[in-house]
C-alpha cells in the first residue's frame, strides 16, 4: 500500500467515525460545542493505543488546551457517553 492510498484511506475511515459519533453525541452538549468551535476550539478523533485499539473518542480541545471527551465508541461496548 502507497501513502497516498493510506492517507485516502485513513480520512475516509476518520470521516465516517466522526459522523457516528457526532450523532451520537448527546444533543445537550451540542451548543456548548458550537460555541467552543466558534471561539476556535477543536474537535479531534482520538484512537486508543496500538496494537490493539479498541476505542475512539471524539474530543473537544479548547484554545487553552484543556481537553473534553465529547463521546466515544469501544469495540466491545458500543457509544460512551
Amino acid at each position: 500500500m502507497n501513502m497516498e492510498t493510506a492517507f485516502r484511506d485513513l480520512h475516509r475511515a476518520a470521516l465516517a467515525m466522526g459522523t457516528v459519533l457526532m450523532a451520537d453525541a448527546p444533543a445537550e452538549k451540542l451548543p456548548a460545542i458550537e460555541a467552543a468551535l466558534n471561539g476556535g476550539a477543536r474537535l479531534i478523533l482520538e484512537i486508543g493505543a496500538l496494537p490493539d485499539p479498541d476505542r475512539v473518542l471524539l474530543v473537544l480541545v479548547e484554545k487553552e488546551g484543556r481537553r473534553h471527551t465529547v463521546v466515544g465508541i469501544t469495540a466491545a461496548h458500543g457509544v460512551l457517553q
